[in-house]
């Protein structure tokens, strides 16, 4: 699909989410869960503006990535959404815990004529859950799992 680049953003920001002190950690894996619906509840309501100020804390963004969420992602967002139909709702497709130090937690974004996915990434260090990455895109082969 042609906004395939549009939305393969957050693939720029992930060795800055992990080289970088965040200024924020997450309490528990329910705090990780919380931050993840009110993003994609962002994204599915078009409050792209908003990502950026909830994200923030958590993550580790250079001023580039900072100025690309908060002035030009909302521009593209719009673009998707006219692109993908009318957002219909969402919904949490998979969480893989990894012992007690890794989760991941994916979404679709369902629209009228397709979806997005969107993937968080937690870690949790000596004491305090991490994001440390965060992507947005349309990678739904990665989401079937062939039977052998």
């Amino acid at each position: 699909m042609k906004f395939r680049v549009l939305i393969l953003f957050c693939f720029l920001i992930t060795p800055y989410l992990c080289l970088k002190a965040q200024t924020q950690t997450l309490n528990s894996l329910d705090e990780a869960r919380d931050l993840s619906v009110k993003v994609v509840t962002l994204i599915y309501k078009d409050s792209s503006a908003l990502v950026m100020q909830t994200l923030g804390p958590y993550s580790t963004l250079t001023s580039d990535e900072q100025t690309y969420f908060t002035e030009d992602l909302p521009e593209d967002f719009h673009k998707i959404n006219q692109a993908m139909g009318k957002p219909e709702g969402f919904m949490k497709i998979d969480e893989i815990n990894v012992g007690n130090v890794r989760m991941q937690e994916v979404y679709f974004i369902l629209y009228s004529e397709t979806a997005i996915r969107v993937r968080f990434d937690y870690y949790k260090g000596l004491e305090k859950w991490r994001l440390i990455d965060f992507r947005i895109d349309e990678n739904f082969v990665a989401e079937f799992k062939e039977e052998k």
